[in-house]
């Protein structure tokens, strides 16, 4: 079947279950459906050419006085165009709609998929191995895309109705919460967007409407997760803080110990015997119901009835946020894919996670890094250890059974601060409509006294990047560690719009060099084997780079200039210099000057890596891959370093 039939169909087969249980719902999602075209079409385009899968010769860039037009040529008859609206030095643009001009005739390309096949017919992308499975993903991107734009307005139309003749910022009502509140959980479920780049931001293929809209975090959700007992001969528990993790699960709730050990009572078990994980109700239904019925069959694992935690989901909708006791963090597996991977938790990343914590805090402490920096200690990880089974088998089997357990990242903090993940800065206020960073900015252009909102816009950044970026780099230069700080995994500190601390989280896709981090006689024999430990500086670098400089900084910047008509180039110099000072920090002692030097000359060369997230989910690759992109920050690397 056609694939843009298909695309068609499943729009169709959303809107008439929306029709189904909530009509006002299904006209939203109709309302949102053009937009979520053209925005998925957008970040598709962006990233064919940036990650140049269209060959550059076939890309043509206009300038006709102010506007400029993007052509993409076709044939001798047909091209592509389109007005850019705007252009940033890393490469993203948007573009008002796309048209196919055939001779004297436009047509409007109405969707991703449309110019995912007109390229295809005209030869300028070749049939890749995962091309149909790549639509797929698509589609599915949009139709998600829209379900949470019509999730937004309601809200949006909800939060203006009830607060808006009251408060003018959504900081203005945060404060005005009376305790126990989360700012941080409120600020994951403002997110609509996802990833900021990929055009599969969206993509939820595994879930149902209904599930999107139960367990989303847009759809301010809130999950009941379901308790395993699980015979402790079959787990691996790691954890400096706690002697399993039933121990965890108690201390959220202490009524829960009673209910463990009346179910397995009944079936005359013994609840020392046990550990308890928590699970997504959607694994519990859909993965661990139907994989693990040996084990079920067999009691090694007994579903707890009428135990289960209250959970908040956060921004990445498989890790919660636990209003019980401690308001820790779980992070669950899910077995669905979400942009370019299937979300599972690794044994090795449960395993991990404790121990490197307690290093990381370690050095910190060190290195006098924190409170003004921090990362977020993952106190207990758990998996499921198949036996009986193929090693292929168990491995396939142990991701599915898991949980990483983080401490709660506000629990510290002073009165009046205001923690949220950094992708809310990007995010519209469901109150002022504008993004989150500009209701900050002008709260910090209040409280600073500056002249202009745009000066204190600059301000604002600078002292951002002055939080992020050094602590990242001393821990690269000096450490060989390469933290993920990327607008999910990082969470800054604000105090009267004021930037105060940034927490980094998620130690899944940290990088630590075996050589520079080994030479501080942390044992990395202790780690459980995995992709973290590297002995290629360029990966260490790269993962600075993707995490930090495109995703994060990258897009800061295009957010503050984009909304108060500022000229990047100024955050750009901002943020080198920001670095260059680090960097001159780190050449003053002898032990990092020359990992110092070797670092400052790749991160201001004349081109960066850039992780080339298309390319990789065109061929279904999931080793990073990566291409290289202008730096906006070359140009202002010092020249007095060179004499």
């Amino acid at each position: 079947m056609n694939s843009s039939i298909l695309f068609l169909t499943e729009e169709e087969e959303t809107y008439r279950y929306l029709q189904t249980v909530d009509p006002s719902l299904a006209g939203l999602f109709l309302a949102t459906l053009p937009n979520s075209r053209q925005r998925i079409a957008n970040r598709l385009l962006q990233a064919l050419i940036r990650e140049q899968l269209l060959s550059p010769d076939r890309v043509v860039w206009e300038q006709t006085g102010h506007k400029l037009e993007l052509s993409i040529l076709l044939s001798m008859k047909k091209q592509i165009t389109a007005a850019v609206m705007e252009q940033f030095s890393l490469g993203q643009f948007t573009v008002a709609r796309l048209w196919l001009l055939d001779q004297k005739e436009r047509k409007s390309l109405s969707s991703p998929l449309e110019l995912l096949e007109l390229l295809q017919r005209e030869g300028l992308i070749s049939c890749a191995p995962n091309w149909d499975e790549f639509c797929a993903e698509i589609a599915n991107s949009v139709i998600n895309d829209a379900l949470a734009q019509a999730a937004a307005e309601r809200r949006r139309c909800r939060w203006r109705d009830t607060y808006g003749a009251t408060y003018s910022s959504s900081l203005e009502w945060v404060r005005a919460q009376p305790r126990p509140f989360s700012p941080l959980t409120f600020y994951e479920q403002t997110v609509i967007d996802g990833h900021t780049l990929h055009p599969c931001a969206k993509t939820r293929l595994g879930f149902s409407v209904q599930d999107m809209i139960d367990y989303s975090p847009e759809w301010e959700a809130k999950v009941a997760l379901p308790l395993l007992a699980v015979r402790r001969s079959h787990c691996r528990f790691v954890s400096f803080s706690y002697g399993r993790m039933a121990d965890w699960v108690y201390e959220q709730d202490k009524t829960l110990q009673s209910v463990v050990q009346n179910t397995l009572r009944a079936y005359g078990l013994s609840e020392c015997e046990y550990d308890v994980i928590p699970v997504h109700p959607w694994q519990w239904k859909h993965v661990i119901q139907q994989r693990f019925q040996n084990e079920l069959a067999a009691q090694t694992i007994v579903p707890i009835d009428g135990g289960v935690l209250p959970a908040y989901p956060l921004v990445s909708v498989r890790t919660f946020m636990i209003p019980g006791a401690s308001g820790d963090h779980l992070k669950t597996p899910i077995n669905v894919q979400m942009t370019s991977a299937i979300r599972t938790v690794s044994p090795a990343a449960a395993a991990n996670g404790p121990r490197l914590s307690l290093w990381l805090n370690d050095v910190l402490v060190k290195e006098r890094l924190a409170p003004r920096f921090r990362v977020v200690s993952e106190t207990a990880g758990i998996s499921f250890s198949p036996q009986g089974r193929t090693d292929n088998e168990d491995a396939a089997l142990a991701k599915q059974l898991s949980a990483i357990v983080r401490t709660n990242p506000e629990r510290d903090l002073a009165e009046g601060d205001i923690m949220m993940p950094a992708v809310t800065l990007l995010a519209p206020s469901f109150l002022s409509g504008k993004p989150v960073a500009a209701e900050l900015v002008e709260e910090y252009a209040a409280n600073q006294g500056a002249s202009s909102v745009r000066e204190a816009a600059v301000w604002f950044f600078r002292q951002y990047a002055e939080m992020l970026v050094p602590p990242l780099l001393l821990l690269l230069c000096k450490y060989g560690i390469s933290l993920e700080a990327h607008l999910q995994n990082s969470l800054p500190v604000f105090r009267s719009g004021a930037p105060q601390s940034m927490h980094v989280r998620d130690l899944g896709g940290i990088r630590l060099h075996c050589g520079r981090f080994g030479r501080h006689r942390y044992p990395l024999d202790e780690l459980a084997p995995s992709s973290i430990v590297t002995a290629d500086l360029n990966e260490l670098r790269h993962t600075f780079t993707h995490a930090v400089i495109h995703n994060h900084l990258g897009e800061l910047i295009a957010c503050l200039s984009r909304t108060f008509s500022i000229d990047e180039t100024l955050l750009w110099q901002a943020t080198a210099d920001v670095m260059e000072n680090a960097f001159a920090a780190l050449t003053r002692d002898s032990e990092t000057e020359e990992q110092a030097r070797q670092d400052r000359d790749a991160l201001f060369s004349p081109v960066l890596p850039m992780k080339a997230l298309v390319a990789m989910r065109l061929t279904n690759d999931l080793r990073n891959r990566f291409i290289e992109t202008a730096n906006p920050l070359a140009k202002w690397k010092r020249e007095e370093w060179e004499r």
